[in-house]
């Protein structure tokens, strides 16, 4: 890797067409708390890639931490880019400016390592956008040892396959200490002058990272695996980064506050990470195993530092499942007790509807609290056992009835349509559960209704599931949309269906995915067009059924949850029958993501 020359900072800031953009502040930095270090050639210079705009980058938690841990080392510095508007697209490409960091206005070609955070599957061109702009091949076999290396992390990344030729490093499960470790890696070969190749070879060493031009895989006509064969090394699978501690690396207490309104305009504090439940189509339950918790204790001084550093006067509990935290109890009271003077907002995502939550939601409901968020996900109690959500109607219209009580003024629930097995009788109890809410609310408060698509994911026990065509999905959405028309207070919010099944395809797709992606490109996000291009027809095998003895492209990677549990959990699922949740306790075994278990 040649050391690079320090250039200046190219800026488009003061040129007479940057007034003519919508929103500016997205590129201008000098925000709150930001971080902005002297380029020097002794610091590795990382760029945060968040492929989406300003306002959606800036509510993603995962990046506020992975800029606050590269920046505490003095030898790093982090920098931040989002993908631009179309406005500031069209300008930079017309006046032939390159794409550049918010702190330095440095290009990023010139930054040693370009590191995308890949949230989900459509962010896929998005990423291919700003290396255009940026002026750097698509393909890391194009890429000489003058460019940056191209790094992709996030939940995506399990199934790396349809990305695999954009990207030198895929890192692969928890991000914090890889990360570091591929930093100090590349400084070393900076340091040492040594090439591309070698820094490579050297990467792959890190648990969670994925080489791909370090493996030969073969598939056959169908786009079945049929060999892997890694070129160093003798490993056939990757085996996913595993932060044991959550709590070993500081929780970003001085986060960067935005010059124009989020998405997510609030503080974000994590509390917990993993999911014991094992709902059978949730991807991030099954990944981020096993759970580890925050004490309470600690996450109340944080939110403390967290509201005097940033002025925000909402906060959230972020967690798959906030219901979960063993602590809950304790920390509501601390948060309340430490900021009832601070006029503070308390939101609590994922709360589970059950039983328990009585007392949990008449400690919230004395704090600053507007809203409560719950996923049933299904109409019936058939369909949530075949998902395995262990939730009764009675649970639901119990607790939405003695959380209004409590003062709570809006509620927002999540279904899903298209899920395996579903019937009309389902969608009927659906709306019927729709309206007994808005009795059970008084018809008072406001109550949103989203209804998303079931895709099947990889590493989830319905991988294999067909999925629901468009026609079928548009029809679906339509009933319900019609039948719970003019009820009171109720908005209906629905996925387009084109744009899950794209999801599906990229999700479970192999490397001949990666035409999509292209094709994505080059219609500029048009979905029909795309999807013809591809050759995509309603009787694609993402509408069948996949046996599950089939090869499948992702299982090159070893993740939380074995292969056995999750043919077992798969079985079960035909049959619908619950599995309890995980006890939590190290070593059971069920699903071996515990770290002393073996993993299939």
């Amino acid at each position: 890797m040649k050391p690079k020359k320090l250039p200046s900072p190219h800026s488009f800031r003061d040129s007479s067409w940057f007034s003519e953009i919508s929103k500016p502040a997205r590129y201008v930095g000098g925000e709150v708390n930001s971080i902005k270090k002297p380029l020097s050639s002794n610091r590795i210079s990382v760029a945060l890639a968040f492929p989406d705009i300003y306002e959606i980058g800036m509510s993603h938690l995962g990046l506020k931490i992975l800029y606050s841990i590269l920046n505490s080392k003095d030898w790093i510095a982090a920098e931040r880019v989002f993908t631009p508007w179309l406005d500031m697209e069209q300008k930079l490409i017309f006046n032939e400016y390159p794409l550049v960091s918010i702190e330095s206005g440095r290009p990023l070609a010139e930054f040693d390592i370009i590191g995308f955070s890949l949230q989900h599957e459509l962010c896929y061109t998005n990423v291919l956008t700003m290396l255009n702009l940026s002026k750097i091949p698509f393909y890391s076999d194009e890429r000489t040892d003058d460019f940056p290396i191209v790094i992709a992390g996030g939940p995506v990344c399990f199934n790396p396959e349809p990305i695999a030729d954009f990207f030198d490093v895929i890192i692969i499960g928890d991000g914090e200490e890889s990360l570091l470790s591929v930093c100090d890696t590349v400084k070393q070969y900076k340091c040492n002058g040594m090439t591309k190749k070698e820094l490579l070879i050297d990467l792959c060493k890190i648990q969670g990272v994925y080489i791909p031009s370090l493996f030969d895989i073969n598939y056959d006509d169908t786009g079945k695996v049929t060999k892997i064969n890694p070129l160093v090394g003798n490993s056939h699978r990757i085996s996913k980064a595993l932060l044991a501690d959550i709590a070993s690396f500081p929780y970003p207490v001085d986060q960067v506050v935005p010059s124009i309104e989020l998405v997510h305009d609030r503080i974000a504090l994590e509390i917990a990470r993993g999911c014991t439940r094992g709902c059978r189509f949730c991807q991030a339950g099954m990944l981020y195993r096993p759970v580890r918790e925050r004490s309470p204790d600690k996450l109340a001084d944080k939110a403390e530092r967290l509201v005097d550093s940033t002025g925000y006067e909402e906060l959230s509990l972020s967690s798959l499942s906030t219901g979960d935290y063993s602590n809950l109890g304790q920390l509501v009271n601390e948060l309340t007790k430490r900021l009832k003077d601070k006029h503070v907002s308390i939101m609590y995502p994922s709360l589970r509807l059950d039983a328990k939550l009585g007392d949990t939601l008449e400690r919230v409901g004395k704090s600053r609290m507007s809203g409560l968020t719950f996923a049933p996900e299904a109409g019936t109690q058939r369909l949530r056992d075949v998902i395995n959500k262990g939730i009764s109607e009675e649970d639901l219209t119990g607790t939405v009835s003695y959380a209004f009580q409590n003062g709570f003024s809006s509620l927002k629930l999540y279904f899903m349509l298209g899920l395996p097995g579903e019937t009309q009788a389902d969608l009927a109890a659906l709306a019927e559960l729709a309206r007994e809410i808005r009795r059970a609310s008084g018809f008072r408060p406001a109550l949103t209704l989203s209804l998303a698509n079931f895709t099947p994911k990889p590493h989830t026990p319905l991988e294999g599931a067909a999925m629901n065509t468009a026609g079928e999905l548009r029809r679906k959405g339509a009933w319900i949309s019609k039948i719970l028309k003019g009820l009171p207070g109720l908005k209906v919010n629905l996925d387009p269906p084109l744009w899950s099944i794209t999801q599906g395809l990229l999700a479970r797709g192999g490397p001949d995915s990666g035409r999509l992606v292209a094709a994505l490109v080059r219609h500029q996000g048009r979905l029909k067009p795309s999807l013809a291009e591809f050759g995509y027809t309603s009787s694609h095998p993402l509408h069948q059924p996949w046996p599950y003895d089939q090869p499948r492209p992702w299982r090159l990677v070893r993740t939380a949850a074995g292969l056995k549990h999750l043919e077992e959990e798969s079985a079960r699922a035909d049959q619908g029958l619950l599995t309890a949740p995980c006890p939590g306790e190290m070593g059971c075994g069920r699903c071996e993501a515990c770290p002393e278990v073996s993993v299939s």
